[in-house]
């Protein structure tokens, strides 16, 4: 890793921001750090709830604890 570091590059304005009031439970399943009753939660807070204000709100949802928030919070959007 060492000797190939000097030549790898990282562009995080490339990252694809999924748009959490409006995606699918399978758009967010796809997300590798997201399993399948993760993103039912995100989907199911949303629909009894209304959109989310802020992306911290999911911090509100059980199944989303502060480390999972920091891992999966660069990768989120609330507006398009």
């Amino acid at each position: 890793m060492e000797k190939v570091k000097s030549q790898i590059q990282i562009d995080t304005t490339k990252i694809v921001k999924i748009n959490l009031n409006n995606t699918s439970i399978e758009e967010l399943w796809n997300h590798p750090y997201l399993n399948y009753k993760q993103s039912k939660a995100i989907v199911n807070y949303r629909l009894q709830h209304g959109d989310f204000q802020n992306i911290k709100d999911i911090q509100n949802i059980v199944l989303i604890d502060s480390k999972l928030f920091r891992k999966i919070a660069p990768y989120l959007k609330i507006h398009d």
